[in-house]
C-alpha cells in the first residue's frame, strides 16, 4: 500500500518529471545517436520511491535524486569522458553530488555495480526570471559500458530481486562483474594486449592486409580523390579481396591456403592507371570499390565467366565510365 501522502507528492511531481524526461530526450538522444551509444531512460514508479526512501538514507524528497533517470551505454571505457564533458556543457552537473567510476573507494576483491551515476538539472533559459521545480529536480544520468549494461540487465533480477536472499547467486553476479572488468581492462589497453597474443598470420590475411596499406598509401599520396574513401575499410578490403580472388578463377566461397598469385601485379597495373588517369580525371559518381572492379573487367583481368554466386553493384554511372563493360551477368537489380 502506497501512503497517500507519497502518492499525491508523486502525482503533483509527475507533470515536471515528464518534462524533464522530454527535454533529456531533445538533448541527449542526438549526442548518442552521432556517436554511436545507445540511451534509455524511465520515470521511477511510486512503489520504487516508497522502497528507496524506507531504505533511511534520504532526509527528503529532494533529496531523491532519481525520480527520472536516464542511461548512456558507451562502447569502452575511454568514452566516459566524452560523455561527462557532455553533459557539463547542457546541463548542471553536480560533482559534488556525483559518483564517479573511476573514484569509487572500493575493495580490491570487490566486484559489484559501481558505474558512474552522474546527478544532473535542467539548465534554465537566460531570460528565466525565477527558479521553478522543472529547473530545481534533480536527475540521474547513468554512464555505462555496453558489458556493464549487459551484465546488470542479465544478472540484476537473477540475484538481487529473489524473494529469497542466496550467497550462491549473488557470488556468481560477482563472478561475472569481474569478467566484464577484465573485458574492459583488455579493451582499454586493446592494441598493447595483442603483443602478447602468438602470431598465426594466415594467407589470406596478410593479403587483405596488402590490400589495405595499398589504398591507404594512394589516398596518402594523393592518388585518389578523397570522396572515394570508405567508411568502412575492413569491409572495402575485404570486397577488393573477394574480387581480385574471383579474377584468379577461385569461388567466392572457397577457402584460400596461399597468397593470391595475382594480387601484387594486379595492384600495380591499378597504380599505374590511376597515375596515368590523374586524380582530377577520377569520377567520383561511383565507389572506389565500383570503380575498381569494372577497372578489372575493362582490363579483362575479372571475366564474367569468374563472377558465380556473387552480384555486382552495378549503376548507370559505371556504364558511362566503362562503356566497354564485359560483365553483363550477375549485377544487381534496383527493381
Amino acid at each position: 500500500m502506497i501512503p497517500a501522502k507519497l502518492r499525491n507528492k508523486y502525482i503533483e511531481s509527475k507533470t515536471f518529471l515528464e518534462m524533464i524526461k522530454r527535454s533529456v530526450n531533445e538533448i541527449a538522444r542526438p549526442f548518442c545517436e552521432e556517436n554511436d551509444f545507445l540511451f534509455s531512460d524511465r520515470i521511477k514508479t511510486e512503489e520504487s520511491i516508497c522502497e528507496k526512501i524506507q531504505t533511511g538514507r534520504f532526509k527528503s524528497w529532494s533529496d531523491l535524486d532519481d525520480l527520472y533517470a536516464c542511461t548512456i551505454i558507451i562502447n569502452t571505457p575511454r568514452q566516459e569522458q566524452l560523455v561527462l564533458d557532455f553533459l557539463d556543457q547542457k546541463f548542471d552537473l553536480d560533482n559534488q553530488k556525483s559518483r564517479f567510476r573511476n573514484k569509487a573507494r572500493k575493495p580490491a576483491e570487490s566486484f559489484r555495480f559501481d558505474s558512474t551515476r552522474a546527478v544532473c538539472k535542467l539548465k534554465p533559459p537566460l531570460h528565466a526570471r525565477e527558479q521553478t521545480p522543472l529547473f530545481e529536480t534533480s536527475f540521474e544520468v547513468q554512464i555505462k559500458t555496453i558489458f556493464d549494461h549487459a551484465w546488470s540487465k542479465s544478472t540484476h533480477a537473477l540475484a538481487y530481486k529473489s524473494k529469497e536472499p542466496d550467497w550462491k547467486r549473488q557470488r556468481l553476479a560477482a563472478q561475472l562483474k569481474a569478467s566484464v572488468e577484465q573485458i574492459e581492462t583488455l579493451i582499454n589497453a586493446f592494441t598493447e594486449a595483442t603483443k602478447s597474443v602468438d602470431g598465426n598470420q594466415t594467407p589470406d590475411i596478410e593479403d587483405i592486409r596488402l590490400i589495405s596499406r595499398f589504398f591507404l598509401n594512394t589516398f596518402e599520396e594523393e592518388l585518389l580523390p578523397k570522396e572515394l574513401e570508405p567508411s568502412d575499410w575492413g569491409r572495402f578490403c575485404n570486397n577488393i579481396y573477394d574480387v581480385i580472388k574471383m579474377s584468379e578463377g577461385i569461388g567466392i566461397s572457397h577457402r584460400v591456403r596461399k597468397n593470391l598469385n595475382s594480387l601484387q601485379d594486379t595492384l600495380d597495373k591499378f597504380k599505374e592507371h590511376i597515375e596515368k588517369t590523374g586524380r582530377k580525371s577520377i569520377p567520383v559518381s561511383i565507389t572506389l570499390y565500383q570503380f575498381f572492379t569494372f577497372w578489372l573487367a575493362n582490363e579483362e583481368i575479372l571475366k564474367s565467366k569468374h563472377v558465380s554466386g556473387y552480384t555486382l553493384l552495378f549503376t548507370e554511372d559505371v556504364s558511362v565510365i566503362f562503356p566497354e563493360n564485359k560483365l553483363k551477368k550477375n549485377l544487381f537489380k534496383w527493381d
